[in-house]
């Protein structure tokens, strides 16, 4: 849902309680619509929040597909570890003891990991 559609639909919630209110009408719908607008933006933010909060990846996922440079996930693909699964079942130790990899492809793809609430095996 976009900040248009939820902005329209807080509109419409607003003025029908403007409209079924007995108080005295002297917001326009100006107003009204600013007001939705604002609550529209509240609601995405927090959405946005829960959804960084959230983030998952699926065990299966390739590391083809990932966010790790080109070179560290071809070392990766080189030595068999080709889904996020494999990733999680070495070691810091295991890593680095593939040859060409070195620490900063290490770093990267714990770094990878952790953003989406994983671990390398024996750290979590």
């Amino acid at each position: 849902m976009n900040r248009l559609d939820l902005a329209h639909d807080y509109a419409k919630i607003l003025l029908a309680n403007h409209v079924s209110s007995d108080r005295q009408h002297t917001e326009t719908f100006e107003d009204l619509a600013l007001q939705a607008t604002k609550m529209a933006d509240a609601l995405l933010k927090q959405l946005n929040q829960e959804c960084e909060i959230k983030k998952t990846i699926p065990l299966d996922t390739l590391i083809s597909n990932t966010e790790m440079r080109d070179r560290t996930k071809n070392l990766l693909l080189r030595h068999n570890i080709c889904t996020v699964e494999d990733a999680i079942n070495m070691s810091r130790v295991d890593l680095l003891k593939l040859p060409d990899l070195g620490k900063g492809a290490m770093m990267e793809v714990k770094a990878c990991l952790e953003k989406y609430g994983l671990n390398l095996k024996g750290e979590g």
